[in-house]
């Protein structure tokens, strides 16, 4: 073969000037590298050069507060007989066992977009408003335990100051479509206003050591139904509770004097819960 009829593939020879300018390209591509690398650093120092700052000084803290609602609860539940006191605590409730329930939110909210991740819990947080209760007590008698008044704020009691409830349910599933939150085991009224739902964190949210208080000096099964001055129920519901047995269990438990006349504050006149 003769090589000699190859064409030769040099690089053309640059003249000074092209040779030039390349290395100035150069030189400003690797300033602007080292720039972009100092960003970071930067901005941290100069944030560590800022003083002490006090937004809080600008403003008052309000006394009153106004909410939205984002949406609604809709449950088995029509009244507090027969409506667990907590979500887990069913015996003695309606079909003594956790019922389903959805949490419809209004499109106010966007929840075409603010749904997109909740179906990957297990559980949420849902904050309510117990919008049936009427008025509170700074003192209440628990349905556990001795007879023994205890200050609202260490109570689940629904009537509070502020009626808001907090509960922990679990997710069936979500439907961001139709902005659908599909749970199983709430302690809400059918009805009841929804102000915000949160993700449950087991990480953040979950202390199993942590101390309770009061209750941890009660020697009782807390599952057990609670202690309530208003009962037994009705018979529509009584029937609705399950077997005769648990029936007479519901009625006989329930049957409890109260001293001087004293009424259960914490559900005797409950609306929600």
């Amino acid at each position: 073969m003769d090589f000699s009829s190859e064409p030769l593939n040099n690089p053309p020879i640059e003249s000074p000037e092209q040779n030039k300018n390349q290395q100035s390209r150069h030189k400003d591509e690797q300033a602007m590298l080292n720039e972009t690398r100092q960003v970071t650093p930067y901005i941290a120092t100069k944030r560590r050069e800022k003083p002490p700052m006090r937004y809080t000084d600008d403003f008052e803290t309000p006394t009153q507060v106004s909410l939205n609602t984002i949406g609604v609860v809709r449950s088995l539940y029509k009244e507090r007989f027969g409506t667990p006191r907590q979500p887990n605590v069913t015996k003695n409730t309606l079909g003594n066992q956790m019922q389903p329930a959805t949490i419809q939110l209004y499109e106010s909210c966007k929840y075409d977009l603010a749904l997109r991740g909740l179906a990957q819990f297990e559980y949420c947080w849902v904050i309510s408003y117990f919008h049936l209760n009427q008025g509170f007590n700074p003192l209440v008698t628990p349905p556990r335990g001795p007879r023994k008044k205890q200050g609202v704020f260490a109570t689940r009691s629904p009537h509070r100051p502020n009626s808001i409830g907090l509960s922990c349910i679990r997710i069936t599933g979500v439907d961001e479509k139709k902005g659908l939150i599909h749970v199983l085991g709430v302690d809400l009224l059918d009805g009841t206003p929804v102000l915000d739902v949160k993700p449950y964190v087991p990480y953040c949210d979950s202390f199993p050591k942590a101390k309770a208080g009061w209750l941890d000096t009660l020697r009782e099964d807390m599952k057990a139904p609670d202690v309530l001055g208003y009962y037994p129920p009705p018979a529509h519901l009584t029937r609705q509770f399950g077997s005769s047995n648990n029936n007479e269990s519901l009625t006989t438990s329930q049957n409890v004097s109260l001293e001087n006349g004293d009424a259960l504050t914490e559900d005797a006149g409950a609306s929600n819960k």
